[in-house]
């Protein structure tokens, strides 16, 4: 006789027939574990909406980039779980990252002719006139060299340093 493992069964009970033997908070809490289990084991299906307090969980679709969240309104792409509408997820990563924001800044700044600032740096430009820089952190700039002096000593330097003003 062939010993029978009542643990592995495979036969679904009815739904019904399981709320029939347990209180209603019971079997509540059942069907959210099972919910919950079911979630976690199909992480590419499922997602949860990316606003923090917003309870809301969406089937992904793929024929989409973007989905709404029927519940907050946010939208997210489903590629990469981030809300970023109009953007690539490649642009938006870039848009994100400090370092790659500094280096298009940088690449800005010099294709446009302006400078930081050495005291406070501040961008400043140069559209005319002479070398000497006015910040409105009060320093006094010698545009060519970007060196910081006070009124009574940048036009010395400038003729010292550079043979003259640069109008």
């Amino acid at each position: 006789m062939a010993q029978v493992d009542d643990h592995t069964c495979g036969n679904p009970i009815p739904l019904p027939t399981i709320q029939r033997f347990l209180l209603p908070a019971q079997f509540n809490r059942l069907l959210e574990v099972s919910f919950q289990d079911y979630l976690d084991r199909h992480p590419r299906e499922f997602k949860y909406c990316i606003t923090p307090d917003c309870p809301q969980i969406y089937r992904m679709d793929m024929g989409r980039d973007m989905v709404q969240c029927p519940s907050c309104f946010a939208t997210t792409c489903l590629s990469c779980s981030e809300d970023h509408e109009g953007f690539t997820c490649q642009e938006w990563k870039k848009h994100r990252d400090p370092a790659a924001q500094e280096q298009l800044l940088q690449a800005w700044a010099e294709g446009s002719g302006v400078k930081k600032c050495p005291n406070c740096a501040a961008f400043i430009e140069k559209n005319g006139g002479c070398n000497h820089m006015s910040c409105h952190c009060g320093a006094h700039v010698c545009w060519v060299c970007m060196g910081v002096f006070s009124y009574d000593q940048i036009y010395s330097h400038m003729t010292a340093a550079h043979g003259g003003f640069g109008l």
